[in-house]
């Protein structure tokens, strides 16, 4: 199994630093958060983000994410479509497969009252995150495990320090 970053543990930083980052602390893949792609697109082209990324010798898995993806509201569906149009134009112009397993842990607390911001790095948690890896291999997935950890927290750390935290711990399960 490979192991990717998701820039959302990262939200504060921009896609570059994500990129850069990513590469630094050892990942081989990277999950990109669609609005920091969509800021980065403002100044520069879908072949200035290919040639950053392979500058830092990732692949990419993925664009995260499409918003609102249950509305019902017409209005809102057609936005959600366009939307899902231009992520997978990119996805195409950036080799993104969409297919990923996220990886992290959560704090012990009542599974009711669970939220993103209760996500830890993993093996800081209460997840049974070896049987689970286990099990995921066991039906015959090969593919990337990204950490993915929504935790305001992390935001205010330096980027690589948290990247560098989350790939060691993520690395004993993966």
């Amino acid at each position: 199994m490979k192991l990717g970053f998701n820039g959302a543990t990262t939200m504060t930083s921009p896609f570059e630093t994500d990129v850069r980052i990513a590469g630094q602390a050892g990942y081989d893949v990277l999950e990109i958060t669609a609005i920091k792609l969509d800021k980065y697109l403002l100044t520069h082209t879908l072949a200035d983000a290919r040639k950053l990324i392979d500058a830092a010798k990732l692949k990419t898995h993925a664009i995260n994410s499409i918003e609102q993806i249950n509305t019902r509201d017409a209005t809102l569906r057609n936005k959600m479509l366009a939307r899902t149009q231009q992520i997978s134009e990119r996805c195409n112009a950036l080799n993104c497969p969409w297919i990923i397993a996220d990886i992290n842990d959560v704090e012990k607390m009542p599974r009711e009252f669970i939220e993103d911001a209760n996500r830890v790095f993993p093996g800081d948690g209460v997840i049974p995150l070896k049987e689970i890896i286990r099990a995921v291999r066991g039906i015959g997935y090969r593919g990337v495990a990204s950490v993915e950890i929504f935790r305001p927290a992390y935001w205010r750390r330096q980027p690589l320090a948290v990247a560098k935290e989350a790939f060691l711990k993520s690395k004993k399960y993966i």
